[in-house]
């Protein structure tokens, strides 16, 4: 069995369909590409983080028992939103007597009525 080598490989991709495509497009094209354009550009960038010197220094510190008291809130809403999920996908029915159903409706109603 004959094997070419490398060389042709590397021949076939210089002349490869999309890599000629690639040059004939860039042939035309009189604006240097956009990568050449980021780097002559000065390093002026958007802040991602705001100054911290600059940040207002009134703000109050929260005691512990507010936050503990948020925290537990907090979960036991997402707990109960949990807990109807799960019930309303083991029964699709309960979506005709919840609330937000009822009360969607009664706007409804008093829109059109």
């Amino acid at each position: 069995m004959w094997y070419q080598g490398d060389d042709d490989e590397e021949e076939d991709l210089l002349f490869s369909p999309a890599l000629m495509a690639r040059r004939a497009s860039e042939s035309w094209i009189d604006t240097p590409p956009v990568e050449v354009l980021a780097t002559q550009t000065s390093l002026q960038r958007k802040k991602s983080l705001p100054d911290v010197q600059e940040l207002p220094r009134a703000t109050r510190q929260m005691p512990r028992e507010e936050v503990s008291y948020l925290g537990s809130a907090r979960r036991e809403e997402v707990r109960r939103q949990i807990d109807e999920r799960e019930r309303l996908r083991a029964n699709p029915l309960l979506y005709l007597v919840s609330p937000q159903v009822k009360r969607h409706l009664k706007d409804l109603d008093k829109r059109l009525g």
